[in-house]
C-alpha cells in the first residue's frame, strides 16, 4: 500500500512539474508573440516584408499646407496634400513607427504623389509609415525648356519653393506624430530625381546661406524664408537621415563639417543623362550639380555616415534602375523605380545606420 502511495505521489509530482514547465514555456512563447505579434509574416522588420498588402492602410489627400502659388507675390492659394500609408494600427503593436516622407520627381515641372503608391507600399510592408507629398511645381519650366527661354532665376526659385514645402511637410508630420503613432525621432526624408535634389538641400542648406546674386534679399522677403508659413514652428525641419535616388546638389560646400550632420543613403545611375554621376552640367544646361556619389565622398571625408550604390541587380556599374538612365520606371505607370537589389540596399542601410529594431 505504501509503495502504491509512493508511486502515486511520484506520478502526480511528475505531472505537476510537466504542467509547470509547459506553463512557463507557453508564457515565454506568449511574451515573444506579444513582442512580435505585429510581424504577420516571417522576417526582420524594416528589412523584410512583414505585413501583407491587405494589412496596409492608406489615407489619401490629407491637406498639410495652403500657400500662395508659384510666382513671388502671387496671392492665389494652392492646397498641398499628402497620402499616408501605414501598417494597420489594430495589428501593429509597435507604439511608435519610423516615418519616411517621400517626394516625387518630375523635373520640378509636374508628376504627382499618387504615382509613388507602389514605392510607399513597399516600405509600409516592411513596417514603416510613409507620407507621399505633393509640392508646388513650376509648370512654366517645360515650355521654357523647350523653347530655350529658361533662366537660372527660374530654376533657383523653383528649388526654393520645393524646399519650403518639404520643410513644412516635415514639421506638419512631427505635429501629427502622436496621432499617427510616428516616432518623431526617426523621421527620414527621401525622394527621386527632383525629390532627391530637394532632399539634399533640405538636409544641408539654410536660406541664410543663399548668396544675394543667386536670390536677392528682396525676392527672399517676397517668398518668405525656408520655414515660411508660420504653422508648426515649435517643431524643426531636421530629419534623422535622407535617402536620395537620382538626386544632385548645387554646391558640395553647403555640406559643412558639423558634428550632428545628417547621414545619407544615396543611389545614382552611372550613365545618368540628366544629372551626371560627376559634378557637371545638368539637364537644364544652366546649373552645374554634383551627384550622390560626390555627396557620398564629401560626407565620408567629413566623417558623416553615408552609403552609396550605383550597381544594378546584375552587378554592372551602370544603372540602379533596370532599363533607365535616370529615375525611369521599371514598368511604365507602375511607380516601381528600384530593382529589388537597389531597394534592399536602401533598407539594409537604413536599418544598420539607425538601429530601428
Amino acid at each position: 500500500m505504501k509503495s502504491a502511495v509512493k508511486y502515486l505521489l511520484i506520478f502526480l509530482s511528475t505531472i505537476f512539474i510537466f504542467i509547470k514547465c509547459n506553463k512557463v514555456e507557453i508564457e515565454n512563447s506568449s511574451k515573444v508573440l506579444l513582442k512580435n505579434e505585429s510581424l504577420l509574416l516571417t522576417g526582420e522588420r524594416f528589412k523584410d516584408i512583414v505585413f501583407s498588402r491587405s494589412d496596409i492602410d492608406s489615407s489619401m489627400d490629407i491637406p498639410y499646407k495652403s500657400i500662395s502659388d508659384f510666382a513671388p507675390g502671387d496671392t492665389q492659394k494652392v492646397a498641398l496634400s499628402l497620402d499616408f500609408y501605414e501598417p494597420r494600427k489594430s495589428i501593429d503593436t509597435y507604439s511608435l513607427r519610423p516615418l519616411i516622407i517621400w517626394m516625387h520627381g518630375g523635373g520640378f515641372e509636374g508628376d504627382d504623389k499618387r504615382n509613388e503608391r507602389e514605392t510607399c507600399l513597399r516600405f509600409a510592408e516592411r513596417g514603416y509609415t510613409v507620407a507621399s507629398i505633393n509640392y508646388r511645381v513650376n509648370k512654366s519650366l517645360s515650355p521654357k525648356r523647350i523653347n530655350g527661354t529658361i533662366t537660372l532665376r527660374d530654376l533657383h526659385l523653383t528649388l526654393y519653393r520645393a524646399i519650403q514645402d518639404a520643410r513644412f511637410a516635415i514639421r506638419f508630420s512631427k505635429s501629427k506624430a502622436i496621432e499617427q503613432r510616428v516616432d518623431s525621432n526617426n523621421i527620414f526624408f527621401a525622394g527621386l530625381s527632383a525629390g532627391g535634389v530637394t532632399a539634399l538641400h533640405v538636409a544641408y542648406l539654410e536660406d541664410s546661406e543663399i548668396a544675394p546674386n543667386v536670390i536677392s534679399q528682396s525676392t527672399k522677403d517676397s517668398l518668405g524664408g525656408f520655414d515660411y508659413g508660420g504653422a508648426f514652428l515649435n517643431a524643426t525641419a531636421k530629419v534623422k537621415g535622407i535617402m536620395v535616388f537620382s538626386g544632385s546638389i548645387l554646391d558640395l560646400a553647403v555640406i559643412k563639417p558639423e558634428e550632428n550632420n545628417i547621414p545619407a543613403i544615396l543611389l545614382h545611375s552611372g550613365i545618368d543623362n540628366m544629372l551626371p554621376i560627376v559634378c557637371g552640367d545638368s539637364v537644364y544646361h544652366l546649373l552645374d550639380m554634383c551627384s550622390g556619389r560626390e555627396v557620398h565622398k564629401r560626407l565620408k571625408n567629413l566623417g558623416v555616415r553615408s552609403a552609396f550604390k550605383f550597381y544594378d541587380s546584375t552587378g554592372t556599374p551602370t544603372r540602379f534602375v533596370d532599363g533607365a538612365t535616370h529615375g525611369g520606371v521599371v514598368t511604365p505607370g507602375s511607380g516601381i523605380y528600384l530593382t529589388d537589389d537597389g531597394f534592399q540596399f536602401a533598407l539594409d542601410s537604413l536599418s544598420s545606420f539607425f538601429n530601428l529594431n
